[in-house]
């Protein structure tokens, strides 16, 4: 039989389970070698023990509890399918807790840098025009703006909102296109967006008609840019996102 029998470090090579960890799975009753030398304490496998150690190598891997090895590995298929459902559903639990604590860690982070930063941020951007059509449908076409109307449950003067972020943590952004009106002065501001692309943006602001202020250029102290008026006058300005 000595002749079928194969020593401790042959069985870890061929199972991928570690000498130690061969030890260790014998002393639980795991895995109990074929043959052990009741003098030196040295222990043979045989042939016919490599799949299951290299089944328990699996389980293992996968993390699967060490003392659930010995019923998954009774021989009854049925109880090694339990097992790994039961298993599967600590893991699917396990990923839903640690997206859990991910989008707080995220939270956290932002809060922190936001107080690292500045007390006060800014929040809002609302510009006075006249062409309130032409400006929105700008906007859209250019920069991807979602524009939604509003006139404050009739309280207000029909104008465009563009919502971004949320309240909190501090990242709220909203960018509003007011009407002028008769006696109200159209507003004169020169605006930075960050896009994708900035030659893509800079290519639909030339097909709309927009006064081209800067032609797309790379620069040492900031992102690649460009420069185009909108409808209204306003000079914005647009900053390649990859490039901060």
């Amino acid at each position: 039989m000595a002749n079928e029998l194969v020593n401790v470090g042959t069985f870890a090579l061929q199972t991928g389970l570690s000498i130690p960890m061969l030890r260790y799975y014998h002393e639980i009753g795991v895995l109990e070698p074929a043959s052990v030398d009741p003098d030196t304490g040295y222990r043979r496998y045989s042939k016919e023990q490599i799949a299951r150690a290299r089944l328990i190598a699996r389980l293992r891997s996968v993390d699967v509890p060490v003392d659930e090895l010995t019923r998954a590995l009774a021989g009854n298929g049925s109880a090694l399918r339990m097992i790994l459902q039961a298993h599967r559903d600590r893991l699917s639990a396990r990923i839903e807790d640690t997206q859990r604590m991910l989008a707080v860690v995220d939270e956290l982070f932002t809060e922190e840098i936001a107080m690292q930063t500045q007390g006060s941020f800014l929040v809002e951007v609302t510009l006075r025009v006249r062409d309130l059509d032409a400006t929105v449908d700008f906007y859209r076409r250019v920069l991807g703006f979602d524009f939604q109307p509003d006139d404050h449950n009739g309280a207000a003067p029909l104008h465009y909102d563009a919502c971004g972020g949320s309240w909190a943590p501090q990242g709220m952004q909203l960018f509003t296109l007011w009407p002028a009106g008769d006696r109200s002065e159209t507003t004169g501001m020169q605006l930075g967006f960050g896009v994708p692309n900035v030659d893509e943006v800079w290519a639909r602001a030339s097909e709309t008609g927009a006064g081209l202020v800067r032609a797309p250029a790379d620069d040492p102290y900031v992102p690649r840019n460009a420069a185009f008026s909108d409808p209204a006058g306003n000079e914005v300005s647009i900053y390649e996102r990859a490039g901060w």
